[in-house]
C-alpha cells in the first residue's frame, strides 16, 4: 500500500491575501518559508484586518520567486522581491530585506511589535481598502541580520504546543489537509468547493478522507518531522470565494452535519466545525511535491481528542448492593457478638488497673535521699 503523498503546497505571504502554489518550499521554526510574513493592520491601533472584515483581501495577489520560496526567510537573496498586485492598482513591489521602524500590532491574542513596511505600502493599501491600512512584518524567528525583541516574538497556544513560536497565521504555523476530506465535503454539496476556501499550507493524498485526524507525528521527505497538534476550527473565511471575493453560506452550513466535535465525538467546542490539523516542525527542511508521509504515531481510533462517547463511572451512579442469605446473615450476628463480648472484657480489664493505680497511689512511702560516696 502506498503511503501518503504531498499532493499541492501553497504559501499566503501576506495574512488574508491569496497564496502561491509552490513545487518546493522551506519548513522553517515559524511555518513554511514567508508564510503570513505580512500583515495588513488599521494604522491608528494596530490591529489586524482579514477576510473576515474585509473579502476584498481575497483579491490581492501576492508574488515571491519560487527559488526564493525553497530557503529560510532569515537570509532573502539580494534583490528578491515580494509583489502585492489588486484589480486597479498597480504593481507594488517590497524588498523582501526590508525591517523597517517597529509598530506596535494585535494579531489575536498577540499585541507586540512588528516592522512597518513604509509609505508605498501603506499608501497603496489604504487606496484600495479605502481607509488608512499599513502593511507590517512579523520581526520575530531567529535572524542573524538583526536582534529579535521579546515583544516581537508571537507563541503560539500554549494549551496546545510550548515552546512554539508562529508568524501571523491564526494560531500555528502551517494547516495540513487531505484531499479526500474535501471530497468528502464536495459529495454533500449541490455546488463543488475547490481546496483553496480553506487556505491550507500542505494538501494530502493516496490516504482516506480525513485521514489526518488519526496522525499524531510524521515525516515529510527526507528532512521535515512534523506533529499535528490540534484540529483546526473553520471560520467565515471559509464562506468566501476565493476568486470573486463573494461570500456565501458554505460549506460552514455542511460540515455542521459532519465535522462538528458532536459528530466527530470530540470533547471539544461543541459550536465549532473542524477541517485540517494544525501542525508544527520538530526538524526543519526541504518539503516537496510528491513527498512520501512516513507516520510515525497514530491516535487510537483516529480520535484526536478524549471522545465523548467514552464510558466514564458517574460520580451519582448508585452502588450496587449484594442481597445477603440467611446463613451469612446468622455468621455475621455470631461475629458481632464475639466482637461485643471481647470489648466488655477489655472494659473490665482497664477498671480494674485504674483502681489498682489509686490505691497504690494513697500509701505512704520512704523519701529517697541520694549519699555522697
Amino acid at each position: 500500500m502506498p503511503h501518503p503523498r504531498v499532493s499541492s503546497l501553497h504559501v499566503y505571504p501576506v495574512k488574508a491575501c491569496k497564496g502561491i502554489d509552490v513545487e518546493a518550499a522551506w519548513f522553517e521554526r515559524t511555518g513554511l518559508a514567508y508564510d503570513r510574513n505580512w500583515m495588513i493592520v488599521k494604522e491608528e491601533k494596530g490591529k489586524f484586518v482579514t477576510q473576515r472584515q474585509v473579502a476584498k483581501l481575497a483579491l490581492i495577489a501576492t508574488g515571491i520567486p519560487q527559488d526564493v520560496l525553497k530557503q529560510s526567510s532569515q537570509s532573502p537573496p539580494e534583490g528578491a522581491v515580494l509583489t502585492l498586485e489588486a484589480p486597479g492598482m498597480d504593481k507594488l513591489q517590497i524588498p523582501l530585506g526590508t525591517s523597517g521602524p517597529l509598530k506596535e500590532v494585535s494579531c489575536w491574542e498577540f499585541q507586540g511589535t512588528a516592522y512597518d513596511q513604509g509609505e508605498e505600502a501603506a499608501a497603496w493599501l489604504s487606496k484600495y481598502l479605502e481607509g488608512p491600512h499599513r502593511l507590517v512584518r512579523y520581526a520575530g524567528g531567529a535572524s542573524e541580520a538583526h536582534e529579535v525583541l521579546d515583544s516581537s516574538r508571537r507563541p503560539a497556544d500554549a494549551r496546545w504546543v510550548t515552546d512554539q513560536e508562529v508568524a501571523f497565521a491564526d494560531g500555528y504555523p502551517a494547516l495540513i489537509v487531505s484531499e479526500g476530506l474535501l471530497e468528502q465535503l464536495n459529495t454533500r454539496l449541490e455546488k463543488p468547493l475547490p481546496m483553496n476556501r480553506f487556505r491550507p499550507n500542505i494538501v494530502v493524498t493516496d490516504c482516506a478522507a480525513a485521514a489526518e485526524d488519526g496522525w499524531i507525528e510524521y515525516g515529510i521527505g527526507k528532512d521535515v518531522l512534523v506533529e499535528s497538534v490540534k484540529p483546526c476550527d473553520r471560520c467565515t473565511v471559509t464562506c468566501t470565494d476565493q476568486d470573486t471575493a463573494e461570500v456565501g453560506k458554505e460549506p460552514l452550513v455542511t460540515l455542521k452535519k459532519f465535522r462538528s466535535s458532536a459528530a466527530l465525538g470530540w470533547d471539544m467546542s461543541k459550536s465549532a466545525v473542524y477541517f485540517g490539523w494544525n501542525i508544527v516542525p520538530k526538524a526543519q527542511g526541504a518539503v516537496h511535491v510528491d513527498d512520501d508521509i512516513l507516520i510515525i504515531k497514530r491516535r487510537e481510533k483516529n480520535v484526536a481528542v478524549p471522545s465523548k462517547n467514552e464510558k466514564v463511572p458517574s460520580a451519582t451512579a448508585k452502588p450496587q448492593v449484594k442481597v445477603k442469605s440467611q446463613r451469612d446473615m446468622i455468621k455475621e450476628g455470631l461475629w458481632a457478638a464475639l466482637q461485643g463480648a471481647s470489648v466488655a472484657v477489655a472494659v473490665a480489664g482497664i477498671l480494674m488497673s485504674l483502681m489498682y493505680y489509686l490505691i497504690k497511689s494513697t500509701t505512704p512511702t520512704a523519701d529517697i535521699v541520694h549519699e555522697p560516696t
